[in-house]
């Protein structure tokens, strides 16, 4: 799930970095329009600025979307709480792109952000943890770390 959605967020980015592009490009061609004497200025003036503010708008929320989807990006990587992932699941859903911000959303149900399976029950979690130490599949530091977090993250709900 946390995989799909940095698919979807590194999509995104690409998508509006492009985007963004385009817009600069379309920018730079209406400002040589301006310069160019054989059309009546007077005539296309609205019509020029009328644009050059969508530019500027949409621009600004391009730039406000790639900025979310790279924040984001990092908080998967990283590990974020219950109430982090429904922030940044909501703003993608709304800034960047659906399916990531919905399999963000979702991602709380099946599975826990930080990376510890969700269960109700604390001993059967820290039995499971234990033997997983004792058969060597985890050393000591990853142990202890695990322990911790399924503590806090029980101590927490």
């Amino acid at each position: 799930m946390k995989t799909a959605a940095k698919v979807f967020i590194v999509l995104s980015i690409i998508c509006f970095s492009i985007a963004l592009l385009i817009l600069i490009i379309s920018l730079a061609v209406i400002f040589a329009t301006i310069q160019d004497p054989s059309i009546n200025q007077s005539e296309i003036q609205m019509v020029i600025n009328t644009y050059v503010a969508f530019i500027i708008i949409l621009s600004i929320l391009l730039i406000a979307s790639i900025v979310i989807a790279v924040f984001t990006f990092k908080a998967l990587n990283r590990g974020m709480s219950k109430n982090q992932a429904i922030l940044y699941g909501l703003l993608n859903l709304l800034l960047v792109n659906v399916i990531s911000g919905i399999l963000i959303l979702v991602m709380d149900t099946e599975e826990d952000v930080n990376g510890i399976s969700k269960s109700k029950n604390l001993s059967s979690d820290l039995t499971e943890l234990n033997s997983l130490y004792e058969k060597g599949m985890i050393t000591e530091e990853e142990y202890n770390d695990l322990k911790k977090k399924l503590i806090e993250k029980n101590i927490l709900k």
